[in-house]
C-alpha cells in the first residue's frame, strides 16, 4: 500500500466514516492473486482500504474497508437504488446514492499482530504503476479471534461481474482453505468499546427513570446508523422516547408543589349560585414560573412505544399468525420463525447479517439452528414475491402506473429480499398510488395486510386511494375476464375508535344526510361516512333505508353499543386490508386483527414514522413490509429535540435518533430503493427550483397532466398573467412552463384576488403568524378571501397540496432567516403546490444576494437587531439566489398598494 494517501479516498463516493483516522488505499495478497488495488492503478474496478477508525459515540476499529462495484444498470432492471450515508459532507449521515457495495472488515481489537515492512522488489512486480512509497503489512490473529464483517449479506446485484458469484452464490474469491474463507463471514466476535449509560433493563420503569436521571445527564449524542447489539439498538429507541416526554412528569410534579392565587370566573354573566357549575380559572403566573414551565405548560404528552419485542429471547408479537395456536403460546418457535426473528434484529442494527449466518451455520458450514429439512444455509437473504399473482391481474394493476416504470416496478416487487421493499420519491410523483398498487399485490399474493400512516390525515389518503385503485382494478379485471369469471374488490377499511363509530352510526340512522359529519360530538373527529365499519352495516336496519323514521326507530329496542361492536368485529373479519395509524393498531379491536391476521405491512409518509411506531404495527416477526415516503421532508417529531436543563444539558440525549425514520435508517444503511421519477401533479417547471436544489440525485421528467395548457393549470396561467400585468419588470416565466415567484415585501400588505380563493392556499412556518393572518382575514375588507382554506403550518400541512401555494416566509434581515434555514420544512414549504407558487418575504434575509463562486459554502454571515451571526443556511441563499438571477423577484412597498 501507498504510505500517502487523501484521507477522504475516493471523492465520486460517500466515504461513510468520521473523522478522527484514517485510511490508505491497498491492496490484499491472496497467495499469487490480489484483492483490490483500484487506486493504486491496479487493473481491477474493486476499491481496498486500510482503515483506523473512531465511530459516531465512541466505537474504535480497525480493518479495511472493501468496495465493490454495484450494476450501473440496477435501477432501471428494478433491482432499485443504493444508498450510503455520508459521514464527512455538508449533512453529516444523509444518504447519497452509491454504485459501490460496502463491506467493513474489523480487526478483533487487542487480539491482532501487524508487521510492517517497506515493499520489496517482488510486491513491486505486483503494482508497476507505484515504484516507491509501498509497504507491505502482515497481520497475524491471535488464537481464537475472528473478524467482523459489517455489511455482510445486504442485497447485492451486478450481473457479469466475478462478486455477483461471490457474493449471491456463494463461491470463493480465491482458492484458499474454507477455514480462511470462514473467518471472513461466519463467525462473530467484538465486544463493544461503547455502550449507552442506560444499563440492560430496557422496560418501561419511572422508577427506573427517576432513578437513572441525574447520572445519565450530559451532552446530546450523535445519531447512529448501526449499532452493536441488541441492548444498545432498544436502549436508544426506548430512551428516545422517554426521554422526549419523561421531563413533563417531572414539571408536573415540581408544578403540583407550587401553590397559586385563583380567580374563578362564571362561565356566563349570571350571578354566582349554587346551580352556577363551569367556571375559568385564571391564575396569575409570575414571569419566573412562566419561564421556567412554558414547555411543559403549553405541550401535551404522547405514548411511549416500547421495542423490548426485540431482545434476543423474545417471544413472538404475533404467534397466530405464524401458526402457532393459541392453546401453545409457549410452545417452542419454529426453526425457520426463530431464524426469520434473528435475521430481522440484524436488519435493524445496521450491520448487516453475518450475525445471523453465524447462528445457521457452524465453521465447516453444517447447519445448526435450521430445520434438518432445510438446506444448508449460505449468506444469502431469502427472497419474496409481493407479485405472485396471474398476468392478467398484475396488467390491471399496472394500469395505475406509468407505463416507463411498468418492468422495474413488477422486478423490484417480485424479488424483495426478506420481503422488504421501500419507494420513494419527491412530492407530486404519485408514491401513495405506487404504494397502493404494491399494497395490493401483496395483499393478493401473501393475504391481509395491515395498512398504516404517520398522521390522520395520511392514513386518510392512504385508505381512499387504496379504495379507489382496488375499484378501477376489479373494474378492469371483470371487463377482461367478461361474464366467464366475476371477481370481487378488496375489502379496505378503515378503523377509527370504536366510540366514534358507534355514535357516528346513531347519527348516520337519524340523520342520513350528514355524511362525513356524523361523528361531530368528538372534537375534530377524522370520522369519515366513506370506508368505514358502520357503513357495512348501515343497510342492515331498516331506518337506514327510509323504511322506518328515526322516532319510529327508538320506540323499538335499541342496539347497545355492545351488540354494535360485535357488530363491527365481524365486518373487520372480512377485510382484506385494515388502514388505520400507528397508535390505534394497538387499541381493540384493531390489535387483535393485527397480530392473528395480518400477513403484510404497507406504510405511507414512512420518512415522517418513528421507528418505534413502526415497531408497534410490524412486530418482531418480519412480516412482507412496504415503506413509501420521502426523507427529504419532514422527520419524526421530536418535541424536546433542542430543550436543555437549568444545567445546560439536554432534556433529550437521544433526540437526533428519534428523528431517523426507519425508511432513512435502511435507506442509509444500503437497502435498495425504489425510485419515482416522473412528476404528475404539478405544472411543467414548478417542481424544478426543488429538484435542483433537494432532488438533483434523481432523474426528473413531466407526465402528461403537468401540461400548463390543460384546464386544471388554468388558476396558474391566470396567475402568471395577474404577476405580469401588477410587475412589468417581473421576468416572464419560460414557454410552456410555471416558475415560482418571490414577492420582496417593504412594510407592505399584500392580498392577490385574481383567482377565485378556494383555490389559495397559505403556509408559514411559524403559529404565530397563522394566527394573525387568520385574524387579518375576519376584516371586512378582506372578505373576498372568505372561501380560501385556513392557513396552515408547514407541519400541519405535510402530505396536502392546492393549486395555487402562497407561502409567507414571516423573517426579515432585522431578525434573521429562524426556522426558514431549516431544508426539510423549506423542501415541504415550497412543494405544495398544483399550479403556482408565491413566497412573501424578504430577498435580503440573509443579506446581499451576491453570485458566491464557492458551491459548497454552508455558513453565512447575517447582521441581525441583536449583532452578527452565523447560520446554516445553504439551501435558502441558492434559492433565493437562483429566483433572483432568473428575474422572478418582484418588490412591493406600503406605497404601492
Amino acid at each position: 500500500m501507498p504510505r500517502k494517501r487523501n484521507a477522504k479516498g475516493n471523492a465520486n463516493e460517500p466515504n461513510g466514516l468520521t473523522p478522527g483516522g484514517f485510511i490508505k488505499s491497498c491492496m490484499m495478497i491472496l497467495e499469487n492473486d490480489f484483492l483490490g488495488g483500484r487506486e493504486l492503478g491496479l487493473p481491477s474496478d474493486i476499491s481496498l482500504q486500510l482503515v483506523a477508525q473512531t465511530e459516531i459515540n465512541g466505537n474504535f476499529w480497525l480493518g479495511f474497508c472493501l468496495d465493490i462495484p454495484l450494476g450501473s444498470e440496477n435501477e432501471n432492471k428494478g433491482f432499485g437504488m443504493c444508498y450510503l450515508a455520508d459521514r464527512e459532507g455538508y449533512d453529516p449521515g444523509k444518504a447519497v446514492p452509491t454504485q459501490t457495495y460496502r463491506l467493513h472488515i474489523k480487526l478483533p481489537p487487542e487480539k491482532f499482530t501487524p508487521y510492517a515492512k517497506a515493499a520489496d522488489a517482488s510486491m513491486h512486480k505486483r503494482n508497476p504503476k507505484e515504484t516507491e512509497n509501498m509497504s507491505f503489512l502482515k497481520i497475524g490473529l491471535g488464537g481464537g479471534s475472528n473478524l467482523t464483517v459489517s455489511g455482510l449479506g445486504m442485497p447485492f446485484a451486478n450481473p457479469g461481474h466475478p462478486s455477483e458469484q461471490w457474493i449471491n452464490h456463494n463461491e470463493p474469491i480465491i482458492d484458499l482453505p474454507s477455514d480462511m474463507l470462514n473467518q471472513l463471514w461466519i463467525k462473530y466476535q467484538q465486544p463493544p468499546a461503547f455502550t449507552y449509560p442506560y444499563g440492560t433493563q430496557q422496560h418501561w420503569s419511572m422508577g427506573r427513570y427517576y432513578e437513572m436521571r441525574p447520572r445519565t445527564k450530559g451532552h446530546r449524542f450523535s445519531p447512529a446508523l448501526s449499532y452493536c447489539d441488541d441492548n444498545d439498538h432498544i436502549a436508544v429507541l426506548t430512551q428516545s422516547q422517554v426521554q422526549d416526554v419523561f421531563w413533563l412528569d417531572v414539571a408536573a410534579k415540581k408544578i403540583l408543589t407550587v401553590r397559586f392565587r385563583a380567580y374563578f370566573v362564571p362561565e356566563n354573566s349570571s350571578p354566582i349560585s349554587e346551580a352556577t357549575k363551569f367556571f375559568y380559572v385564571i391564575l396569575p403566573l409570575n414571569q419566573k414560573f412562566r419561564d421556567e414551565y412554558n414547555a411543559p405548560w403549553s405541550r401535551l404528552t404522547k405514548g411511549v412505544d416500547a421495542v423490548c419485542v426485540f431482545a434476543p429471547d423474545a417471544r413472538p408479537t404475533n404467534p397466530v399468525a405464524q401458526g402457532i395456536p393459541k392453546a401453545g403460546i409457549n410452545a417452542p418457535i419454529p426453526f425457520d420463525l426463530r431464524d426469520k426473528m434473528s435475521l430481522y434484529r440484524d436488519l435493524l442494527l445496521g450491520n448487516g447479517f453475518q450475525r445471523s449466518f453465524r447462528l445457521f451455520c457452524d465453521s465447516r458450514g453444517n447447519v445448526i439452528s435450521q430445520s434438518p429439512t432445510q438446506p444448508i444455509a449460505s449468506p444469502v437473504l431469502s427472497v419474496v414475491n409481493l407479485l405472485g399473482i396471474d398476468e392478467k391481474f398484475i396488467d390491471a394493476l399496472l394500469q395505475d402506473i406509468v407505463p416507463s416504470d411498468h418492468s422495474r416496478f413488477c422486478t423490484y416487487l417480485s424479488k424483495r429480499p426478506l420481503g422488504l421493499g421501500i419507494i420513494t420519491a419527491g412530492p407530486g410523483f404519485g408514491k401513495t398510488t405506487v404504494l397502493s398498487v404494491a399494497t395490493l399485490g401483496m395483499a393478493a399474493s401473501l393475504g391481509n395486510v395491515y395498512a398504516t400512516a404517520a398522521t390522520h390525515v395520511a392514513a386518510d389518503n392512504f385508505a381512499e386511494r387504496l379504495n379507489q385503485i382496488t375499484e378501477n382494478v376489479t373494474r378492469r379485471r371483470n371487463i377482461s375476464n367478461g361474464s366467464t369469471q366475476s371477481v370481487r374488490r378488496a375489502l379496505v377499511i378503515r378503523g377509527y375508535k370504536t366510540l366514534e363509530e358507534t355514535e357516528a352510526f346513531h347519527n348516520l340512522l337519524k340523520k342520513p344526510y350528514m355524511g362525513d359529519g356524523a361523528a361531530t360530538w368528538v372534537p375534530k373527529s377524522r370520522w369519515k361516512v366513506n370506508l368505514i365499519v358502520s357503513l357495512s352495516i348501515k343497510r342492515l336496519l331498516d331506518v337506514a333505508s327510509g323504511k322506518i323514521d328515526w322516532a319510529e326507530y327508538k320506540k323499538g329496542k335499541v342496539d347497545s353499543n355492545e351488540i354494535m361492536e360485535t357488530l363491527f368485529r365481524s365486518i373487520l373479519n372480512y377485510a382484506d386490508i385494515l388502514c388505520t395509524n400507528a397508535a390505534l393498531s394497538n387499541r381493540a379491536p384493531f390489535r387483535t386483527w393485527k397480530i392473528e391476521r395480518a400477513k403484510g405491512i404497507a406504510v405511507d409518509e414512512a420518512s415522517n414514522i418513528s421507528r418505534p411506531d413502526l415497531y408497534c404495527v410490524w412486530g418482531n416477526t418480519l412480516l412482507s413490509c412496504v415503506l413509501a415516503g420521502d426523507d427529504k421532508q419532514l422527520p419524526p417529531t421530536v418535541m424536546s429535540l433542542k430543550n436543555r436543563d437549568g444545567e445546560g444539558n439536554h432534556i433529550d440525549r437521544l433526540g437526533l435518533d428519534g428523528q431517523i425514520s426507519p425508511l432513512s435508517f435502511f435507506k442509509a444503511n444500503g437497502w435498495p430503493i425504489f425510485r419515482l421519477r416522473t412528476q404528475f401533479r404539478m405544472g411543467t417547471g414548478l417542481f424544478d427550483l426543488c429538484h435542483r436544489q433537494v432532488y438533483s440525485d434523481v432523474p426528473l421528467e413531466y407526465g402528461p397532466g403537468c401540461d400548463i395548457s390543460l384546464e386544471k393549470h388554468s388558476a396558474g396561467r391566470q396567475l402568471e398573467a395577474y404577476l405580469q400585468q401588477r410587475f412589468p419588470n417581473l421576468t416572464p416565466a419560460p414557454a410552456a412552463t410555471f416558475k415560482e415567484v418571490f414577492i420582496h415585501c417593504k412594510g407592505a400588505k399584500c392580498i392577490v384576488d385574481s383567482i377565485d380563493p378556494a383555490q389559495v392556499t397559505i403556509i408559514t412556518p411559524y403559529k404565530a403568524n397563522v394566527e394573525l393572518i387568520d385574524r387579518l382575514r375576519k376584516k371586512s375588507k378582506y372578505s373576498i378571501l372568505s372561501k380560501m382554506g385556513p392557513t396552515a403550518t408547514v407541519d400541519s400541512f405535510q402530505g396536502r397540496e392546492g393549486d395555487i401555494a402562497v407561502v409567507v416566509m414571516g423573517t426579515t434581515q432585522g431578525v434573521g432567516p429562524g426556522f426558514t434555514t431549516d431544508e426539510q420544512q423549506l423542501n415541504v414549504m415550497f412543494s405544495r403546490q398544483r399550479s403556482g407558487l408565491v413566497i412573501f418575504g424578504d430577498i435580503k434575509v440573509l443579506g446581499k444576494l451576491v453570485k458566491d463562486h464557492n458551491k459548497d459554502k454552508k455558513k453565512f454571515v447575517i447582521y441581525t437587531a441583536r449583532g452578527k451571526r452565523f447560520v446554516q443556511a445553504k439551501m435558502l441563499h441558492d434559492m433565493l439566489t437562483t429566483m433572483a438571477q432568473q428575474g422572478r423577484v418582484a418588490t412591493l412597498s406600503a406605497s404601492q398598494i
